[in-house]
């Protein structure tokens, strides 16, 4: 059971994801980018898979409205370079698919260049964890996921009730600590519905099990190929790294490439 996203494109028999992959992401991110009158758009990415199957969606959903795509390796500290292509490409917009320190710098490094700072600023992996830990900079900026902190259904509500008490004024609720979470309920009502441990019996329970969980409902069919059907939020994040939600594009099921 893993709990995270994918790039859809890894199925292996034995394996169930809880996060999203591209099409529930980016797939939504465009719906939203269009909605908002945005038809031109600058990628900028880590050198690695999910950020290329990202792009792909993006170039397939947007065509000729992708003015310019980069991949810059883990660790990239100097952005000047992707920021003046971008002030270039006369993008309406900057899209990331950047890890950890990477996804910080570069957006402190967009904030503080005028050329770009005033442009719609879209991030699908921003987390609660990275937007606070960015600061003032992040204001603005949106992203597309299963799960942000605001969301008003009771299971959210328990569960950060659950993550105050455990973890006190350290709790940070995130949307890749929601993922392990749902990755132990989906497991416990898998085995609960096998009755057994038995690999075999687990998986095949695994393969049509659902949860609700403080994201929303998590299913799996025995066509879903271990992915699952998500609800697919969209938000915004202020200077302390808070997110306000703006949309609910509902349940969308998985859509993988292998």
């Amino acid at each position: 059971i893993a709990g995270q996203p994918s790039a859809g494109d890894f199925c292996p028999t034995n394996m169930f994801l809880t996060g999203f992959i591209p099409n529930q992401q980016i797939g939504t991110m465009i719906k939203y980018l269009k909605k908002k009158g945005i038809s031109t758009v600058y990628f900028v990415g880590n050198n690695f898979s999910s950020a290329k199957t990202a792009a792909a969606a993006l170039q397939a959903g947007m065509g000729s409205g992708v003015l310019g795509t980069s991949y810059e390796p883990f660790g990239t500290t100097d952005w000047s370079g992707e920021i003046s292509k971008i002030s270039s490409s006369k993008a309406q917009a900057i899209v990331d698919i950047l890890i950890g320190n990477d996804e910080v710098s570069f957006w402190k490094a967009v904030a503080n260049d005028p050329r770009v700072s005033g442009l719609l600023k879209f991030d699908p992996l921003l987390t609660s964890a990275l937007a606070k830990a960015t600061g003032p900079a992040i204001a603005g900026v949106y992203t597309v996921n299963t799960y942000l902190p605001a969301l008003p259904n009771k299971q959210n509500a328990y569960y950060k009730q659950i993550l105050t008490k455990r973890f006190g004024s350290k709790a940070t609720p995130d949307a890749q600590s929601v993922e392990l979470w749902n990755a132990v309920m989906v497991l416990a009502t898998a085995l609960k519905s096998a009755g057994s441990v038995d690999g075999a019996k687990v998986i095949a329970s695994l393969s049509k099990t659902s949860i609700t969980g403080p994201s929303g409902k998590i299913a799996y069919t025995t066509s879903s190929k271990g992915f699952s059907t998500q609800t697919v939020f969209v938000g915004q994040a202020d200077a302390n790294g808070d997110f306000k939600v703006l949309a609910n594009y509902g349940k969308i099921p998985p859509v993988p490439t292998c």
